[in-house]
């Protein structure tokens, strides 16, 4: 990119020559560094647009980088922008003074004003920006420390707390921290223990430690409930768990105590941190299994799961977990059968058969999935119910599903069938998964996994390995695998700033019914990214909706041209406009456009299979069909299209079998009924024929199929 050029641009006299050279330097991303200083000046243009565009390219330039002293140069440029006649650039110019923390702290004033703004967008996006430019920095410590003495409870209150964002920034207050701890007020306390939990607090060895711990163990006796949380989530969560040692006796005595407190909020962060300290915590064993019997089902949640973490030591923790199987609260059986496993193998049978039935209740089957998992071998009587659940409607359960298959290992050879049926799954991470699983129980399978998919998944697992090598030789794993630190590519950040949010907007006002609302919204959305694709598809989807198919298909046909965003639904949404023109080559080819791209996509090949019926071409149609049934989970609708065009063909029993599916897919679907009545009726089964016309009929919700259904019941009686 020629950054020179469009900073000469920048300055030119036409607007929207300037207006368009800020465009490209926003999506430059990165690549428009040299140009910050132009681009701050830039703030103060004439014209909105550029304005905008400009503060968009700053963001860009800040969104993966710290902001040095040639950035701070538009600090007050943008705090100028906070009473711009934009309500876009007011409120995007307060989310660019958050972004400078303490170093704007100049710009405060103008951003109290602009909390009073008329536009809530702008009034909330001051007040965060406030948030954050009132955040302490090291500079501030030796006022901090004075404040903790003062004789303002609030005063020192307010200065615990902000001690306890600054992190190692703190160290210089150590001596004050320590002796604050004493405070007579339990705001102060609960906030020096925070500012006492961080891990560089132990980076020097020394009394100060022995202090610290001693406030937490003092903490969880304290008279005050907001003080015996502040030590039990201390104790969880900070150095303290880590630095394991003489004092750990002391606090684990701490917590038995306080899962005896009268407020559940002490009972429950007792019980979690117990669970942090297992299986050292041997001591509390009796303790959390009077837990177990707990009112609130957070403390019976994290008593389980810190008896699980005890293994063995805990046994005779078995006949109360076993209790808890029968428990009301999903969570809470989970923790108690996944805790039994690991207390009690031997019991373990008892477990998979509570998990097995919130296996089957769609709404707990992901938990129950994945507590399954954790018991390896010992779940391989639930391998059954883990195989139908490798065909539910939430994808989530078919991935734990076949997650907890391939834990099972060897033992659950017997359901490779069913694994690989589960290869056609529509979406390609539960197809990994089924992958991985298939060469943990028959590493034999391989063959029958396609390479693309085979190399994927072999690269993950070695992955894995590599994970769980370095955490046995205690390597901290951050960044392996996880991308960290590799940002969007450029003009996403300005697609997640301002086109974005009016697509956001767009979608809002869609839910509400407001249409014409959202239509400016994504219209919006595209004057300020004209290669936002999803924009293009949102507003084709309402065009379409209201049947002003030509707008729709010009929508739909930009997002194909202009988009990397998904092709695959830009091709299916105009192929489905096709089909409604009733064009239906021109919906076939972007059907096939859309398979190409995604070949498990269900719903592009029923509607091609529509297409294809439509045109009266019957054994395409039906050859649509099936692969729109074949993938996981099947297209319930193509049951039914598929018996359609069969009983075109004269394929009668054929016909029937798929209606008899239709209606056990979709048994709320008038038209299915409709169906099974026309094939018993061609068949000669009067009677059952009947039966299902008079069940559409008090299903289907439109006139013109009531007209329909009386007239074929009616010649059916006089029959």
């Amino acid at each position: 990119a020629d950054v020179p050029t469009l900073v000469r641009e920048l300055k030119d006299r036409n607007a929207r020559v300037r207006a368009d050279a800020a465009r490209r330097l926003v999506l430059l991303g990165q690549e428009a560094k040299a140009a910050l200083p132009d681009l701050i000046e830039a703030l103060g243009d004439s014209d909105d647009k550029v304005r905008h565009r400009s503060l968009m390219a700053l963001k860009n330039l800040w969104l993966w980088r710290a902001r040095g002293p040639d950035d701070e140069a538009a600090i007050p440029a943008l705090t100028k922008l906070l009473k711009d006649g934009n309500e876009d650039i007011r409120r995007q110019a307060a989310y660019g003074l958050a972004g400078f923390g303490p170093k704007a702290r100049a710009a405060v004033a103008a951003l109290n004003e602009a909390s009073r703004d008329g536009e809530e967008a702008v009034r909330k996006a001051a007040a965060y920006a406030i948030s954050q430019l009132d955040q302490p920095i090291a500079a501030d410590v030796p006022v901090l420390v004075r404040e903790l003495k003062d004789p303002d409870v609030k005063v020192r209150a307010r200065a615990a707390s902000r001690l306890a964002t600054l992190g190692s920034d703190a160290k210089a207050a150590t001596p004050a921290l320590i002796e604050a701890l004493k405070d007579s007020d339990a705001d102060v306390r609960c906030g020096l223990l925070g500012a006492v939990s961080g891990r560089w607090f132990v980076e020097e060895r020394g009394p100060h430690v022995e202090a610290a711990i001693a406030a937490v163990v003092e903490g969880l006796k304290d008279a005050d409930i907001k003080v015996r949380h502040c030590s039990a989530r201390a104790a969880a969560f900070s150095w303290v768990v880590e630095e394991r040692g003489p004092h750990t006796e002391a606090i684990v005595v701490g917590l038995i105590e306080q899962l005896k407190d009268t407020e559940s909020v002490a009972r429950w962060m007792a019980a979690m941190a117990l669970w942090r300290y297992a299986p050292q915590a041997r001591a509390a064993v009796p303790a959390l299994i009077e837990a177990l019997r707990d009112e609130n089902g957070n403390v019976r949640n994290y008593a389980a799961n810190a008896l699980a973490v005890m293994g063995p030591d805990a046994k005779e923790a078995a006949p109360s977990l076993i209790q808890l199987l029968k428990d009301t609260d999903a969570r809470v059986r989970q923790a108690a059968a996944r805790a039994l496993n690991r207390v009690e193998p031997e019991s373990s049978g008892v477990a998979v058969a509570v998990l097995v039935e919130d296996l089957n209740n769609p709404k707990l089957s992901v938990g129950a999935a994945q507590t399954l998992r954790s018991f390896g071998p010992a779940a391989k009587p639930a391998a059954p119910a883990l195989v139908e659940a490798l065909k539910a409607e939430d994808g989530y359960t078919r991935r734990e599903a076949a997650s907890a298959l391939g834990a099972i290992g060897p033992a659950a050879k017997e359901f490779v069938p069913a694994l690989l049926k589960s290869l056609n799954d529509r979406e390609s991470y539960i197809r990994q998964e089924v992958a991985a699983s298939l060469l943990k129980i028959a590493p034999e399978s391989e063959s029958q996994i396609p390479p693309a998919l085979l190399e994927k998944v072999k690269a993950r697992i070695a992955e894995e390995e590599k994970k769980r090598a370095l955490a046995a030789q205690g390597v901290r794993q951050e960044g392996i695998g996880g991308g960290g630190g590799i940002g969007p590519g450029p003009g996403r950040g300005w697609r997640s700033d301002e086109a974005g949010e009016h697509l956001e907007s767009g979608t809002k006002f869609y839910h509400q019914g407001k249409l014409d609302e959202a239509v400016k919204s994504y219209t919006k959305a595209v004057e300020f990214d004209p290669d936002y694709s999803m924009a293009y598809y949102h507003r084709g989807a309402i065009h379409r909706a209201r049947g002003d198919y030509d707008k729709a298909l010009a929508d739909f046909t930009k997002a194909i041209k202009v988009g990397s965003d998904s092709p695959a639904i830009h091709y299916f949404a105009r192929g489905v406009t096709q089909n409604n023109r009733r064009d239906y080559d021109a919906a076939v080819a972007d059907f096939t456009e859309a398979i190409k791209l995604d070949p498990f996509y269900a719903a592009a090949y029923y509607n091609r299979g529509l297409a294809r019926h439509w045109k009266g071409d019957y054994d395409a149609a039906v050859a649509d069909y099936d692969r729109a049934i074949e993938i996981v989970p099947p297209m319930k609708a193509a049951f039914g299209a598929r018996g359609r065009a069969k009983f075109a063909q004269g394929k009668l029993d054929e016909a029937f079998a798929d209606f008899k599916e239709a209606v056990k897919a979709d048994p709320q679907n008038a038209a299915n009924h409709e169906d099974l009545g026309d094939a018993h009726a061609r068949l000669g089964h009067a009677g059952e024929a009947r039966d299902a016309w008079n069940k559409a009929l008090s299903l289907s919700p439109k006139a013109e199929a009531k007209t329909r259904l009386k007239a074929k019941l009616s010649g059916a009686s006089k029959e």
